[in-house]
């Protein structure tokens, strides 16, 4: 039950929510639309997180040596389920608390959450960028850690 805790981050959320909460805390009313917005942190924040663990090329990646990458892996279809739960909850509360009058500004921030998830080129197999098609000994990419 920790490892689902810990490794789907719902504890992550958590702490999203909770700094949210006590941000609202120090103004001077809460109303029962701040709560809604503290629900809103942690089920945006459940979304992006849960999506990246369970996309199709990070699903893909060797797990190693990491316990969270292997639970992660094996409990796929939890995460997919936890982040369609997620998505429905945001949008409901998004579009219930009239937060939709703000997508111009919020726009870039749902477009950066999303992107955290996406690979910064395309990956070919498993050997990554510094297979032997993409960098050769003379190369000088930074990625490539060759001189």
């Amino acid at each position: 039950m920790l490892d689902a805790v810990l490794y789907s981050s719902a504890w992550l959320a958590a702490a999203a929510a909770a700094q949210t909460a006590a941000t609202l805390h120090q103004w001077p009313a809460i109303s029962s639309a701040g709560y809604r917005l503290v629900a809103l942190v942690f089920a945006a924040t459940l979304l992006v997180y849960n999506l990246d663990a369970a996309l199709p090329f990070k699903h893909r990646e060797p797990a190693g040596t990491s316990a969270r990458k292997a639970w992660q892996q094996r409990h796929r279809p939890l995460l997919l389920g936890l982040a369609v739960g997620a998505a429905a909850a945001a949008g409901f509360l998004f579009f219930v608390d009239g937060w939709w009058r703000y997508w111009p500004g919020l726009a870039p921030l749902v477009a950066l959450a999303l992107l955290y998830s996406w690979p910064l080129w395309p990956w070919h197999g498993r050997a990554g960028p510094c297979a032997k098609s993409r960098c050769s000994k003379a190369s000088s990419l930074p990625w490539c850690g060759r001189p």
